[in-house]
């Protein structure tokens, strides 16, 4: 039963994140009308400006197009709160409506008792699990944003910085305000969802629920690791999310006949029991540990074997942290945390690091940006083309990782020509175009494969316009490891790497890029790895 309580709580999460992305990418558009209208305002703003004497802020006032684009600024500050509110407000009730079976209405005031559901149903939308509500949020973030503009703006102008200036300070500034409205929806689905969930299992007879951090996300704050797996009555249960974009989950906890499980949220211990009014229960065995769907209980394994290949993981972890920093892959206080991608059982199948610095982004526009150059011309250019945004964000986010990865690994000063999405063959995830130095990511690639796809084929690129020999690589590494090149071991690990893939086990190339793609999401086998240390070393000293 706390199987299925599990699977319904993910499937829950997963769906309020699915809303809540939806009506971010709504809200997008919003903001990005908004900028172009403000833009377009700055533009025709310079035109009329007489540039032939410094600019006072006093004299602003003297241009038609200045009041122009404060009266828009005011309009963006009220226009756009109303419409938010509004798309939030239907996203939020959708995620209540999916996670409780019913619409809001039919839980509300007097109805909510035919339910056997606590309290007010509706009030759920209106409470926000920071104490404020989201209206009153968004209203004060985008007045506080308006400004922010007005301000930037009028400093820009006065100091005489150029439009293409203007244009980058604006991208920030809007940025802001949309990553602003996009957390607040992540959050607000997120607390929505529990709460709905909350109530589903008092419906069910339920009076445990216990804290679960989504295996697909991967990344733990210290807040949510040393609650994961808690337990707690549903009346005394903590805030849920517990920070913003928070991917906790409630789940429910059914007791077997004559089993207990002790609340130790709460603060209660094996030790304590005998204190508990539950005289039919005492003694009986306490389930420990993970939780069911990820613990021994689904694996067959005992706990002892649960415990030591938890232990395992966390060395393996702390083992693949450590390389990074002593390849320079990442700075201390770079990482964002780890992302883990499970299979259907639940089971890792492979892990990398993630950055703050690519996980804020929020739009294909601000990845391009975060690769921008110069060009020798000196004009500003990103890599990223426009197709590249057909890529769904996780996607474009995944893949960006996996650039930023190599570039900083292998310590390449520019990337390739153009980073595009295109159709592709079947199979087919990335392919980089030596003749146009292009790398291509296939049209739908999903955020899963996004990393290592972009990992394998950066390593081409540096391979290729480095001028480095793979076959020297490869076989380098085979003799430190003094492997026999027609020794059985030696045939296994080769086609290990490429995944059963034979035709690419006596390609170098592949061979190379393939074992940096395992290198960097923590599978690598011993060829594998001596192959990324000799790599690694060898573009060190270029």
């Amino acid at each position: 039963m706390s199987d299925y309580w599990l699977r319904r709580a993910l499937e829950d999460e997963r769906r309020a994140h699915r809303l809540a992305g939806q009506t971010s990418a709504e809200l997008k558009k919003v903001y990005q009308r908004q900028y172009k209208r403000v833009y377009a305002q700055m533009e025709r703003l310079y035109g009329q400006i007489d540039w032939g004497d410094t600019l006072q802020r006093t004299q602003l006032w003297q241009y038609s197009r200045w009041k122009e684009m404060e009266k828009g600024l005011r309009s963006f500050a009220t226009e756009t709160p109303r419409i938010g509110i509004d798309k939030i407000t239907q996203c939020l009730d959708k995620v209540f409506e999916e996670t409780i079976g019913a619409d809001i209405n039919r839980f509300s005031g007097r109805a909510s008792a035919a339910f056997s559901v606590a309290g007010d149903a509706a009030a759920v939308i209106n409470t926000a699990w920071s104490g404020e509500s989201f209206s009153a949020r968004i209203w004060k973030n985008t007045a506080a944003v308006a400004e922010r503009i007005r301000s930037d703006m009028e400093d820009m102008v006065v100091t005489g910085r150029s439009l293409g200036d203007i244009k980058y300070r604006l991208m920030q500034d809007f940025s802001i305000a949309y990553n602003d409205a996009s957390r607040l929806v992540d959050t607000e689905a997120a607390y929505v969802m529990n709460s709905a969930a909350k109530q589903r299992y008092s419906s069910a007879g339920l009076t445990k629920i216990r804290w679960s951090i989504a295996p697909e996300d991967g990344r733990e704050c210290e807040i949510c690791k040393s609650r994961a797996n808690k337990v707690w009555h549903i009346a005394n249960a903590p805030p849920m999310p517990a920070h913003p974009r928070c991917r906790c989950v409630w789940v429910g906890v059914y007791e077997l006949p004559g089993e207990y499980v002790p609340c130790d949220g709460e603060g209660e211990s094996i030790a304590n029991l005998k204190t508990i009014e539950a005289p039919e229960k005492r003694g009986a065995a306490v389930s420990i540990g993970k939780t069911p769907a990820i613990g021994a209980a689904q694996t067959g394994r005992t706990a002892a074997q649960e415990i030591a290949l938890e232990r395992r993981k966390a060395e393996n972890m702390g083992e693949m942290l450590k390389k990074s920093l002593e390849y320079g892959i990442i700075e201390t206080n770079g990482a964002a945390g780890f992302r883990r991608i499970l299979d259907s059982d639940g089971n890792e199948k492979y892990r990398y690091l993630q950055t703050n610095a690519i996980q804020k982004l929020a739009s294909a526009e601000e990845i391009a940006a975060h690769f921008q150059y110069t060009d020798p011309w000196g004009d500003e250019r990103s890599p990223i083309d426009a197709s590249f945004s057909a890529l769904r964000l996780e996607a474009q986010k995944e893949a960006a990782e996996g650039i930023e990865w190599a570039r900083t690994a292998y310590g390449l000063a520019r990337l390739p020509n153009s980073i595009q999405a295109a159709k592709l063959g079947k199979g087919t995830y990335g392919v980089f175009n030596p003749r146009e130095g292009t790398l291509l990511f296939r049209k739908g690639l999903s955020e899963e494969e996004a990393f290592a796809t972009a990992v394998h084929e950066m390593t081409h690129y540096a391979q290729l316009t480095g001028r480095i020999s793979a076959e020297e690589i490869v076989e380098q590494a085979r003799k430190n490891l003094k492997m026999d090149a027609r020794s059985r071991k030696y045939y296994n690990q080769r086609i290990a790497i490429v995944g059963g893939a034979m035709k690419y086990m006596d390609d170098a190339r592949e061979l190379l890029a393939y074992s940096l793609e395992r290198h960097a999401t923590n599978r690598a086998n011993e060829l594998a790895e001596e192959i990324s240390r000799v790599w690694l070393e060898r573009v060190g000293k270029k």
